[in-house]
């Protein structure tokens, strides 16, 4: 009764989309959050929930469209340029999740996921450049030690962020890449850390 009165108040209609969600009803809930932003456009609580809904069921143009425009309404959010970096690097547009993923850390420096999916990024740049150098034939020596310098480079970078998460988050997984990483760079002092 309220939304049919145009009753201005953005928790009805979030309100009514958790109903809905409580219900299964997923298209109800989406539809509930579109009225709402059709009044509310600015409204971050409205935003989240369509953004988290849209996660979940992997539509990730309209996803991405609706994370950019969350940018521009809320462009400190390190939430949502870090789910935009991860929209991007779905669809293997690395670059542009390389800037989303720093553009959340610069935001809040502490920010787990977006260290832990950069480092990851990184890492699997370097693992990629390491199998093509693996793969090319044995006379091609000058194209492998190029091959191998990049997958240094990504390993380096991937150390940063890997580093800064585990200060946060002492992860076993993460002390175990680490110490792997150091080792593959020959840095066996700092590999000797993640013991």
């Amino acid at each position: 009764k309220l939304i049919d009165i145009h009753f201005k108040m953005p928790a009805i209609y979030s309100k009514m989309a958790k109903i809905s969600l409580g219900q299964q009803d997923t298209a109800s809930a989406l539809s509930y959050l579109d009225k709402g932003l059709s009044i509310f456009d600015d409204n971050m609580d409205l935003i989240s929930m369509q953004i988290d809904i849209l996660l979940m069921q992997k539509k990730n143009d309209l996803l991405k469209q609706k994370l950019e425009n969350a940018l521009e309404i809320s462009p400190n959010s390190e939430a949502i340029h870090a789910a935009l970096a991860s929209i991007y690097e779905k669809s293997n547009d690395l670059e542009k999740a390389e800037k989303e993923y720093l553009k959340a850390i610069e935001l809040n420096p502490k920010y787990e996921n977006a260290l832990f999916n950069l480092g990851a990024l990184y890492f699997n740049q370097g693992t990629e450049w390491s199998k093509k150098s693996n793969d090319l034939p044995p006379k091609e020596t000058v194209k492998a030690k190029e091959y191998e310098n990049k997958s240094d480079d990504f390993y380096k970078k991937a150390i940063v962020y890997f580093e800064q998460y585990y200060q946060i988050k002492p992860d076993a997984a993460v002390k175990q890449r680490l110490r792997l990483l150091h080792t593959r760079l020959g840095e066996t002092e700092k590999a000797e850390k993640y013991k």
